[in-house]
């Protein structure tokens, strides 16, 4: 947050009657990038930057905007590590408290019965891919070596 904002004092504005004179905020390149980017990598809504930031909603939605093309991959790349994470971290009682054998062995179980639930989800994915690929008459799986479009 270490960015400077440049206040202007005054701009003037023509009015049908008359010509007003308006305070307004000019920023930075820098500090509309660091705004930007702090949407980009966190979880909150455009309303909560601009709170963190004393910048406008508008304001911060423009610049997200802006910087999309730069900062949307780190926004998806983040939500894929909140979302893995949220996972690796769900009933983790290993990690809590020491269990008796009892207990890691009933945890080993039930480790292993999801092992084998996802193995079979994985079977069976695979054959809808292939009855798909044949009845539809299309490649749907990517080729080794095959050029990607862009």
């Amino acid at each position: 947050m270490s960015c400077p904002k440049i206040v202007l004092q005054k701009k003037e504005y023509n009015n049908l009657k008359s010509k007003v004179m308006v305070d307004q905020n000019v920023y930075t390149p820098e500090f509309a990038r660091m705004v930007a980017k702090s949407y980009y990598t966190s979880d909150k809504s455009l309303a909560g930057i601009g709170k963190e930031f004393k910048v406008k909603t508008s304001t911060v939605y423009n610049w997200v905007q802006r910087y999309k093309a730069e900062f949307s991959r780190e926004k998806s790349i983040q939500q894929e590590i909140t979302a893995f994470s949220s996972v690796i971290n769900t009933d983790s009682p290993v990690k809590k408290k020491k269990l008796t054998s009892e207990q890691l062995e009933q945890r080993n179980l039930e480790l292993e019965a999801q092992l084998k639930e996802e193995q079979m989800r994985g079977i069976t994915l695979n054959q809808m891919i292939d009855m798909a690929e044949q009845e539809l008459n299309i490649s749907i799986r990517k080729k080794s070596g095959a050029k990607q479009s862009k």
